[in-house]
């Protein structure tokens, strides 16, 4: 694959801005919505879901950092509810932060000056070292491709969130779900955009229970998966 990436700066259905990546020859969010995705695949079918299984403290592992989005919402959600939060993001391309301040999600959000520098502190945080950017919120950026994910029973929430099968088709395979497997706890949830039919069965085989949920504005489904206990 072409090693060059240009991106180009998009607004999606909701007004919130997402970026399309020439590398991938795909979009960091659905055209449909980005805010409205987020929010829908990983704040409500992941992180509420987690929270009312783990109460105090999470350990969530994210795919891809990308523009902050996911992490900006959880960080919300976290400081709202007392949730005590470890945020593992893995990411191989970050972006400039000349990208970065083209985003709009600060003023679609209506963040505070507060949250603004909070954002703005995520992408700034140093690779592959604990930041914490407020008392119950603590970031930890991996300069790392996903295929090199080794822990083992770490983590209670994954946001699946790489390009899609068509994009990065490795990502969804066989490899990637086992290694997704092993890192997660039992209990531990997993939520996707992606319900692409050969990746459900690849999640089922290694023992995942599956569903199929509605998804986001522009997609019929949505996939979220739970490593069950026993």
């Amino acid at each position: 694959m072409n090693s060059k990436n240009e991106l180009k700066l998009i607004r999606t259905a909701d007004g919130s801005f997402s970026l399309y990546t020439t590398r991938f020859k795909d979009s960091y969010h659905s055209s449909h919505g980005a805010l409205r995705e987020a929010k829908h695949v990983y704040i409500e079918a992941g992180l509420k879901q987690a929270h009312a299984l783990h109460s105090r403290v999470l350990q969530l592992l994210e795919l891809g950092f990308g523009t902050g989005l996911n992490a900006l919402l959880s960080l919300q959600y976290a400081r709202k509810h007392g949730l005590k939060l470890h945020y593992v993001a893995l990411e191989a391309y970050p972006l400039s932060e000349d990208w970065v301040e083209k985003l709009n999600y600060p003023a679609i959000l209506q963040l505070t000056e507060e949250e603004q520098q909070l954002f703005r502190q995520m992408h700034l945080a140093p690779w592959n070292e604990l930041v914490w950017l407020s008392p119950n919120f603590v970031l930890e950026k991996r300069l790392q491709k996903f295929e090199h994910l080794e822990e083992l029973e770490c983590f209670d929430l994954l946001y699946y969130d790489a390009f899609g099968p068509q994009a990065q088709a490795a990502l969804w395979g066989d490899e990637m779900v086992a290694r997704v497997y092993s890192a997660l706890r039992k209990g531990a949830v997993l939520t996707t955009f992606c319900a692409q039919g050969a990746f459900r069965r690849r999640l089922e085989a290694v023992g995942f229970r599956v569903e199929r949920l509605p998804g986001p504005p522009g997609k019929r489904e949505m996939l979220r998966a739970w490593k069950e206990e026993g």
